[in-house]
C-alpha cells in the first residue's frame, strides 16, 4: 500500500496538473469527503451561485440517502447560506404575485 501510495503520488506530480486539482485526486483516492470550509472555498473560488447537490449515488441504500442529506444539511449548509448575499438571485423562482384564475367551463 505504501509503494502504491508513492507511485500515485510520482504520478500526480509529473502530471503537471495545478495543485487544487492534485489535491482533489489525493482526496478521491483516500475516500475522505469535503469539509464544509472546502466546499465553501471551492463555491467562492469558482463563482458558483446555484449550487446542485446529489446526496444519492446509484442504487445506494434509503438510510444511507437519508443520512447523508441529514448531514450534508446540518454540516455544510449553514456554512454557505451567507453567500453571495449581496447579489440579487435572479434564477430561483419566485411564488407568483398574483396566480392566474382559471377559466369557467362552458355547459353543453
Amino acid at each position: 500500500a505504501a509503494l502504491r501510495a508513492q507511485v500515485l503520488e510520482a504520478k500526480l506530480q509529473a502530471s503537471g496538473l495545478p495543485a487544487e486539482a492534485q489535491a482533489q485526486v489525493r482526496r478521491q483516492l483516500e475516500g475522505r469527503a469535503y469539509t464544509a470550509a472546502e466546499v465553501e472555498e471551492a463555491i467562492e473560488g469558482l463563482r458558483v451561485g446555484q449550487l446542485m447537490v446529489l446526496c444519492q449515488i446509484g442504487s445506494m441504500p434509503k438510510e444511507l440517502v437519508l443520512k447523508n442529506t441529514e448531514l450534508f444539511a446540518r454540516e455544510v449548509l449553514p456554512h454557505l447560506r451567507g453567500l453571495w448575499r449581496e447579489w440579487e438571485d435572479r434564477w430561483t423562482p419566485k411564488p407568483l404575485a398574483k396566480r392566474a384564475q382559471p377559466a369557467p367551463v362552458a355547459a353543453g
